[in-house]
């Protein structure tokens, strides 16, 4: 969990599935609060899912992006797949731009 430079509270990873016999498996959930309205937005075009499934995952926000730094994924007896990897998001923000005045194609 991080704090984004938008105010939002920022939940990344986790678990799905934890079941005697599978393991755990590392949720690729990455989703926004806002305190303001209450509201979560996961999964949405501006917020995707991360493409690595992780739990156990350290967080930080630098530059207006979010790093998910490390954790693991597919533990499965007692054994655990530990993650070497980083990935950055950056939160798109939804702009309003000009209206075009004079006719436009192909932009």
């Amino acid at each position: 969990m991080v704090t984004g430079v938008d105010g939002r509270i920022y939940v990344a990873g986790g678990t799905t599935d934890c079941g005697l016999t599978l393991g755990c498996v590392g949720s690729q959930l990455f989703a926004a609060y806002n305190p303001n309205s209450g509201t979560w937005d996961v999964n949405t075009p501006q917020l995707p899912s991360m493409p690595t499934g992780r739990w156990g995952l350290a967080a930080v926000t630098t530059n207006g992006r979010i790093f998910a730094i490390g954790g693991a994924n597919n533990c499965g007896s007692g054994v655990c797949t530990e993650l070497n990897t980083v990935e950055a998001f950056s939160p798109v923000k939804t702009i309003s731009l000009p209206i075009v005045t004079n006719q436009s194609h192909g932009l």
